[in-house]
């Protein structure tokens, strides 16, 4: 089972495509201003991997302190403190950090945060640079345009070890958004039986998809982030964390989810947990859920029932492997957990819909910054 960042895929099968006019017309128009992918495959050195530098801006930094506990809950202060530092393990499984969290880490070892540091180095990459100025370009001339680099590579100078990324600027002049993507990739070689022949394919272990402020951005340096959605996963394990941090709504959440059940608390059957914090108003809350998906078959019928979790053989068993029948009636459709999920969300009305209930709400840390 995979866990991809939905966004991501989206932005690496379709908005990577190529660039082009901002009008549909445009491809006929030898008026219109041009945009040329100026991505070219590289190999950058770097002195390491580990990140010691600007962490406020890093993945993990604030939100860890943020989520410290100050007062407030119903539970007993041990219990909400035990159920913080699992979130901090959860996080240091993926963003491979040191230090004390409370305190303020004090470095990061993945290749997320490695090649974050490097496209915001002033004397970054020169392809990176080259990116930067052809998307300052196509803001500038009003034209919707990718830079789309799949051969991006990092080589650590101590030891020669390798990083492997798809690196995506992804500008749209008819809604003025900008979007960049990282996404970090092992290579692997497999023998097809049949053939004996050797096939290299790739998998996506951790992505990075953040929207930028096409007004202020700028082709040297560091650009603030609107909003972030970083995801680290391991489709063996059928383990994922995800960290959501929006910078304009000053509020972070990290996400961990496990297809073998864990505890949190006093609740061994745990599969989905999360901690949201509110750097404003300091409100941290607690979320769990004990299932990583879920339906419900023959919706308000007699025979309604929900899966958590489901196998091909529960759903067979239940005559749901279906979305419809053979009338055009829904038979399968999503559960959400209000525990965990928005629920009773209206396609049709923006922002609609019920915030999940939390299991614990505490007052937790002010972050400098955020």
């Amino acid at each position: 089972m995979k866990y991809l960042l939905l966004m991501s895929i989206a932005a690496l099968s379709v908005g990577l495509s190529g660039c082009g006019s901002s009008s549909a017309d445009a491809e006929g128009d030898s008026s219109a201003p041009l945009c040329l992918d100026t991505a070219q495959p590289f190999e950058y050195p770097v002195a390491t991997f580990v990140v010691t530098e600007n962490l406020d801006r890093s993945s993990s930094w604030d939100y860890l302190k943020g989520i410290q506990y100050v007062s407030g809950g119903v539970m007993d202060e041990a219990d909400i403190k035990a159920i913080i530092v699992l979130m901090e393990d959860k996080v240091k499984e993926f963003a491979v950090y040191d230090g004390v969290a409370a305190d303020g880490i004090t470095s990061l070892n993945n290749a997320i945060d490695t090649m974050e540091e490097v496209v915001a180095a002033e004397d970054t990459a020169g392809n990176i640079q080259n990116g930067k100025i052809q998307i300052e370009g196509a803001i500038r001339d009003g034209v919707t345009c990718s830079y789309n680099n799949r051969a991006a590579v990092l080589r650590n100078e101590t030891n020669d070890d390798t990083l492997f990324y798809i690196l995506d600027y992804s500008y749209t002049s008819g809604t003025n958004r900008l979007a960049r993507t990282i996404a970090y990739y092992t290579e692997t070689t497999i023998t097809d039986l049949v053939t004996g022949e050797d096939k290299t394919t790739n998998s996506i272990l951790a992505t990075s998809l953040s929207a930028l402020n096409p007004d202020t951005f700028i082709t040297s340096g560091y650009n603030a982030p609107l909003a972030s959605t970083i995801q680290w996963g391991d489709s063996d394990s059928s383990l994922s964390l995800t960290m959501t941090k929006d910078y304009q709504e000053r509020t972070d959440r990290a996400a961990y989810v496990s297809a073998a059940a864990f505890t949190v608390g006093d609740n061994d059957k745990v599969k989905r947990f999360k901690i949201s914090v509110d750097y404003e108003t300091a409100e941290a809350k607690i979320y769990t859920s004990n299932f990583v998906s879920a339906v419900t078959c023959h919706p308000g019928t007699a025979d309604e029932v929900m899966l958590p979790d489901p196998t091909v053989d529960e759903l067979k068993a239940h005559n749901c492997e279906n979305l419809k029948d053979e009338n055009d009636v829904v038979i399968r459709e999503a559960y959400k957990d209000s525990g965990y999920d928005i629920t009773d969300i209206d396609p049709e009305v923006p922002d609609s819909g019920t915030p999940p209930t939390p299991i614990e709400t505490y007052t937790a840390t002010f972050v400098d910054g955020r």
